[in-house]
C-alpha cells in the first residue's frame, strides 16, 4: 500500500510539473508594441490614480481612459487583448513594467527638481522685501 501512495504522488507531481509547462501563446494580429504599451499603461495609471480628485467642472470621477486611446490610437478591446496577452508572457510584462516604473521615477524626479525652483524661488521672494534706509527708519519713529 506504501508503494502504491509513494507511486501515485510520483505520478500526480509529474502531473502537476507538465501542466504548469509553459504552453506558448500566439501573438494577436493587433498587438501593441511594448514602447507603445508602456506609454498607454503610465497614463492609465496616472488617470486612475487622479480618479477622486474633483475636476474644474465640479465633475469627480470623469471617464478619460476613451480619451487615453484616442491619444495612442488603439481601441479599448485592442488594449484588452493586448494586456491579457503580456500578463500571460510574464517575461515580457515585467519588462514593460520596469520601464513603466523607470517613466513614473523619471517624472517623479522631475516633479522633485520643480518643487526644488519654486521652493528656493519663494525663499528668495520672501528675502527680498524692500529695506527702508536708516534716514527713513529714523523720521518713520519721530511720527509715531
Amino acid at each position: 500500500m506504501k508503494i502504491i501512495k509513494k507511486y501515485f504522488l510520483s505520478i500526480l507531481f509529474m502531473v502537476f510539473l507538465v501542466s504548469c509547462q509553459k504552453s506558448k501563446i500566439p501573438k494577436p494580429k493587433d498587438l501593441i508594441p511594448k514602447d507603445k504599451m508602456v506609454n498607454l499603461l503610465f497614463d492609465m495609471h496616472i488617470v486612475n490614480r487622479s480618479r477622486n480628485i474633483i475636476n474644474n467642472n465640479g465633475n469627480k470621477k470623469p471617464n478619460y481612459f476613451p480619451l487615453i486611446y484616442k491619444k495612442h490610437n488603439v481601441d479599448s478591446t485592442q488594449f484588452k487583448i493586448s494586456h491579457e496577452y503580456y500578463m500571460k508572457e510574464l517575461p515580457e510584462y515585467i519588462t514593460i513594467y520596469k520601464k513603466l516604473k523607470d517613466s513614473v521615477n523619471s517624472l517623479l524626479k522631475k516633479e522633485e527638481r520643480q518643487l526644488k525652483i519654486n521652493d528656493s524661488l519663494r525663499l528668495l521672494k520672501r528675502k527680498k522685501k524692500p529695506k527702508l534706509k536708516k534716514n527713513v527708519k529714523k523720521k518713520i519713529n519721530l511720527i509715531n
